[in-house]
């Protein structure tokens, strides 16, 4: 079985390109959005795949895991992210891994001898990725070449082989650095999404992902996208990634992306949620995605906007009033005609009046 202290580790490789962009994906998704590894059968170990019910809820450290088709020589594990696992299944041979997004993390800072990070000095860096290979080998963690979803010791305790420092800027930095090194990512752009925050009322309150990775946003208000990006090297040309929409649920205000041409940057791009016309949820989604041949992070987050309690109230209490003006000649045929006539007109201005503020009857 699988023991409290372990946790489940994953690993995406250099052997595809699709490969590679899960690494970047999800070092760009927001915390609490949900992404999907999956492997073939052969290379889940053993002891996962005997326990495959037993996961959900279990921590998850996800690798990029630099490899050679022939094993000329031992992978080069980097770590890149926390997440916990969602949801697991199996269909056929197939194994997949629903997981939530939650801290970034990163190797240690190689250091100079005052204490002060150094990412130019290749051979401390290199003794970094060294030293956490030699720990998870010392701890028995399963990896590849024996496989790509394995379990292994918890390493979130006391003796972490992983970089101190609790600050999700400074850890995506640093993981950078040890990706862009290799061959896989010496080309890519590096940016992540920080959060999506509600402007409507002055106070940017962050919008937290359901457990279902959805935001749940409120129609008739105008949110942020907020987006960092880190470049370890400085950037030859101007590179753009692209917000879609669906341009009825979610509409985009201003230009609709963010341009890379610096080392380092935080933007913003707006975004106005529109009001349903009627208590029906809507469903869309907003896609950020590189222009050209730029090789950066694809993310796709999943919004749903409702109509505000407020207005569902009026709608449905100008509904009900429409329907009891509509109703009163029929239920009191000894009326005056007159007054039949006036509750007739009464019930359409009523409805009039919903319809020109968009409340539809829901």
């Amino acid at each position: 079985m699988i023991a409290e202290s372990q946790i489940l580790y994953l690993y995406s490789s250099n052997q595809s390109r699709l490969y590679e962009q899960d690494i970047l994906d999800v070092l760009a998704a927001p915390r609490g959005t949900l992404r999907q590894f999956r492997y073939f059968e052969r290379y889940v170990s053993t002891t996962l795949r005997a326990h495959i019910g037993d996961i959900e809820g279990r921590w998850a450290l996800l690798h990029f895991s630099l490899q050679q088709e022939e094993q000329y020589h031992e992978p080069v594990l980097i770590p890149v992210r926390w997440a916990t696992v969602h949801s697991a299944s199996v269909i056929g041979d197939i194994y997949a891994f629903q997981l939530r997004m939650e801290n970034w993390c990163s190797l240690p800072a190689p250091r100079k001898n005052d204490g002060s990070p150094t990412f130019s000095d290749w051979q401390r860096k290199r003794d970094v990725v060294r030293g956490y290979q030699q720990f998870l080998a010392n701890h028995k963690v399963e990896q590849p070449y024996g496989c790509s979803a394995g379990v292994g010791e918890d390493l979130r305790g006391a003796h972490t082989p992983l970089e101190r420092i609790a600050d999700d800027a400074l850890l995506f930095n640093y993981s950078t650095h040890y990706l862009q090194s290799t061959r896989s990512f010496n080309n890519a752009r590096f940016y992540r999404v920080r959060s999506i925050r509600d402007l409507t009322d002055g106070a940017a309150a962050e919008v937290d992902a359901g457990d279902d990775g959805t935001f749940e946003l409120r129609g008739g208000r105008t949110y942020s996208l907020y987006v960092s990006h880190f470049q370890p090297v400085n950037p030859q040309a101007i590179d753009r990634v692209r917000l879609e929409t669906d341009g009825k649920t979610v509409v985009p205000i201003g230009k609709p992306y963010f341009e890379i041409a610096s080392r380092y940057d935080d933007v913003a791009i707006e975004f106005h949620a529109v009001e349903p016309p009627t208590s029906e949820i809507r469903d869309s989604v907003v896609i950020l995605e590189p222009e050209g041949s730029t090789f950066a992070a694809k993310v796709r987050l999943r919004l749903r906007v409702s109509r505000s309690a407020s207005k569902t109230a009026t709608a449905v209490g100008g509904a009900a009033l429409a329907a009891i003006l509509l109703g009163i000649p029929t239920l009191w045929t000894s009326l005056d005609p007159a007054l039949k006539a006036m509750s007739v007109a009464a019930a359409a201005l009523v409805t009039a009046l919903l319809a020109n503020a968009g409340l539809k009857r829901a």
